[in-house]
């Protein structure tokens, strides 16, 4: 029975390599499976906001005739969204900015922008365009 005395050790050695290393990959794949999921929540949740701010401004564009309001609106919307917002015309003039020196200056294709929205009416014409730069 010497035999089983040392067989018994290096089995339940052999067990618990297998158990740790088994564990180990489970939880490196879950860990990068759930951060690749939360990322991609979070980027739709931010594509989301963006569009449904997008169809306000268009909608409050289309209502109004004008971008009067919209500074008001985009003032209020940075701190709850936590980004840089920018609305131009069609002539690239800012209309509304959460940076309120921006307004009535007229830019190029501004600096580093997480996202360009054209604001487009329903038959298609462009009335302006959204840059959004993340703050999160």
């Amino acid at each position: 029975m010497p035999f089983l005395r040392t067989l018994n050790p290096k089995l339940l050695v052999s067990f618990l390599v297998v158990v740790l290393v088994t564990v180990g990959l489970t939880s490196l794949a879950l860990g990068f499976i759930t951060g690749s999921q939360f990322s991609s929540y979070l980027r739709r949740g931010a594509e989301v906001r963006s569009q449904s701010l997008a169809t306000f401004l268009v909608d409050s564009y289309l209502k109004n005739g004008n971008w009067q309001e919209v500074q008001e609106v985009i003032s209020g919307l940075t701190t709850m969204m936590g980004d840089h917002i920018v609305v131009v015309d069609r002539s690239n003039t800012v209309v509304a900015s959460s940076s309120e020196e921006l307004v009535g200056q007229k830019i190029e294709e501004p600096q580093v922008w997480t996202a360009r929205i054209p604001l487009l009416t329903d038959q298609g014409k462009q009335i302006g365009t959204l840059y959004l730069t993340g703050g999160r």
